[in-house]
């Protein structure tokens, strides 16, 4: 899709790095970790958020990594219509963005694994995370092939 207008992007927005209003979960009190912040293309910022946000219907794998597959969190999809509206601009392509954020966390997935197998991450649990980067080149095909941000719908 065309570039857009570049912004500051937070590049790890997920919940991990929030603090939400407690008497009003969809409202972001702060956002931590911003040491992947650049001025970029905002459709990256978006691609890494629908990457990293897990739906009940994916991978059983994907959903131990948070909490976005639980009940009342908005699908992939209405995130990125909600996007569209907060921000006055809809993503020309969200299935290509959600496609290359998938692509970069299997590669982060990947150098995990890799520092695992030469020795310089000594937690037995990076030995499983090949099976991740094969759950996220499906998610990836699997988005490709339907066109969609969704298994199901």
């Amino acid at each position: 899709p065309p570039s857009r207008p570049p912004a500051l992007c937070h590049h790890d927005f997920e919940y991990d790095n929030l603090v939400l209003r407690q008497q009003s979960p969809d409202g972001v009190v702060e956002e931590h970790d911003w040491e992947l912040a650049k001025h970029g293309d905002p459709g990256a910022d978006l691609g890494w958020t629908l990457a990293t946000w897990i739906e009940a219907d994916d991978p059983p794998a994907l959903q131990a990594f948070g909490l976005t597959h639980l009940p009342g969190n908005p699908s992939r999809a209405e995130l990125a219509q909600h996007y569209a509206r907060a921000s006055g601009s809809a993503p020309a392509d969200p299935v290509f963005l959600y496609v290359a954020g998938l692509l970069r966390l299997a590669a982060v997935l990947q150098q995990m694994y890799a520092r695992f197998r030469r020795g310089e991450a000594g937690d037995a649990r990076l030995e499983r995370v090949i099976g991740l980067v094969h759950d996220v080149a499906s998610q990836a095909d699997r988005a490709v092939r339907r066109d969609r941000l969704s298994a199901a719908r």
